[in-house]
C-alpha cells in the first residue's frame, strides 16, 4: 500500500493485497464424517483506493473508498441432506464496490482536539456493493453472473457512543 498527504487533514492511498481462507472443519466433513480433500482455499486479489479527510480540528473524520475484489475457489455451502450442509469450490466472484464513513463529535472535543470526560459522538456508514459470481457452474446450473446471495446491495450502519463523566 502506498499512502500520499497533500495536506495535514488528507490522506489518499491506494493498497493491493493478495491472500487466502482455507476451509473451516466444518466446510470440510462430508455426510460421513470423512474429510472431503477436493475442497481448495479461497485465493483473493483486492485493490483499493480511498481517501480521508480530517476536519475542523479533528472532529468530523470522512473516509471514502473504492474496491475491486477478485476471488477464485469461493467456499460456498451445499446442502447434502435436510440439515447438513458442506463446503463447495464454486469457482470465481467478482466483489466490488464504494464505502463511505462519517464520524463526526457532537460535543466532548477540545481546541486541543483530545476528548473530555463527557461526549458524543456519531458514526454513519453506507456501501454500496456488487459482488457476483464470474464462473460456477453445478451439474446443469449455471450460476455465472448471478449475484451472491446473502450480500445487499446498499448497506447503512449507524450509531451513536455517549461516554458520561460517571464512566458510563
Amino acid at each position: 500500500s502506498v499512502s500520499w498527504s497533500p495536506v495535514k487533514t488528507i490522506t489518499s492511498y491506494v493498497a493491493i493485497n493478495h491472500g487466502f481462507t482455507i476451509p473451516s472443519l466444518t466446510e470440510t466433513m462430508t455426510p460421513l464424517g470423512l474429510i472431503n480433500n477436493d475442497i481448495k482455499p479461497e485465493k483473493a486479489w483486492s485493490y483499493e483506493a480511498g481517501m480521508r479527510f480530517d476536519l475542523f480540528k479533528s472532529r468530523s473524520f470522512i473516509d471514502m473508498a473504492l474496491y475491486y475484489m477478485k476471488v477464485s475457489d469461493l467456499i460456498v455451502p451445499k446442502r447434502v441432506e435436510e440439515d447438513f450442509y458442506i463446503g463447495m469450490n464454486a469457482g470465481a466472484s467478482l466483489h466490488k464496490g464504494i464505502e463511505v464513513s462519517l464520524q463526526q463529535w457532537l460535543w466532548g472535543k477540545d481546541e486541543n482536539s483530545e476528548p473530555s470526560s463527557s461526549s458524543a459522538v456519531i458514526n454513519l456508514g453506507y456501501s454500496i456493493n456488487s459482488f457476483r459470481f464470474l464462473d460456477f457452474v453445478e451439474g446443469d446450473n449455471d450460476f455465472s453472473g448471478n449475484q451472491l446471495p446473502g450480500i445487499p446491495g446498499n448497506f447503512f450502519t449507524g450509531s451513536i457512543d455517549f461516554i458520561t463523566a460517571f464512566g458510563f
